[in-house]
This record gives structure tokens, sequence and C-alpha cells, in this order.
């Protein structure tokens, strides 16, 4: 997590988490003189179930897969991956240009499992 002053980290952070806070989530790998990789997107924190907090995702643009080893993802992050997909095009298809639609239907397609 990024975007200070919320953040995870091993230091004690002075900022809470409460509904209405926007930060991002930026998992990556980076190897070292050869390429990274990185996916950052941009939450709010909401009200969960029972007195818990959770993140709704703002940022709307599919992920690429193009360096993903599908093969070595579980169910569950296909699944993930899947929903966000839905999600993105459910929220931008037929709001786009020509070329952007191509873009997203290409882009958002589910992955088999």
């Amino acid at each position: 997590m990024h975007e200070h002053p919320h953040r995870f980290g091993k230091a004690v952070n002075a900022h809470g988490f409460e509904p209405g806070v926007v930060m991002t989530i930026e998992p990556s790998y980076y190897r070292e003189g050869a390429f990274g990789l990185r996916v950052e997107n941009r939450v709010e924190v909401v009200t969960g179930v029972a007195g818990f907090l959770r993140f709704e995702t703002l940022t709307l643009v599919p992920i690429d897969l193009a360096m993903v080893d599908i093969e070595a993802l579980t169910s569950v992050e296909i699944g993930f991956l899947n929903a966000y997909h839905a999600r993105v095009h459910k929220a931008l298809a037929g709001r786009l240009s020509p070329r952007a639609a191509a873009f997203l239907e290409r882009s958002a397609q589910p992955i088999s499992s």
C-alpha cells in the first residue's frame, strides 16, 4: 500500500483507516536489470460487514496479463481477475471510442481455469 499518510508497513502508522480514505494498492515484482510488473489501483476505504472495513476499487482499467503466467494462478486469483474485468467491462462498455472499445473487448476477456 502506498500514498502517504495511509499505508500498511512494518512501522506503526498513526493515520487510521476510515470510510472515505482514498489510497493506492500497488503490488509489484521487479527483476533487477530485466523488467518490472506493477498493478496500481486507487481504492476507497468503505464500510464492510459486521464492523469491518474493506476496499472498493475506483480504478477501472483492464489489468494487462501479458507478463502473467496464467498457469501459476490459483482458482481464487483467476476468479478475482475475471470478476474485476467483468466489472470494468460493465462500467465502460458503450462509453468508449471504437478504438478504446476494441481494446476493452480484447483486454477484459475471462481467463479459463
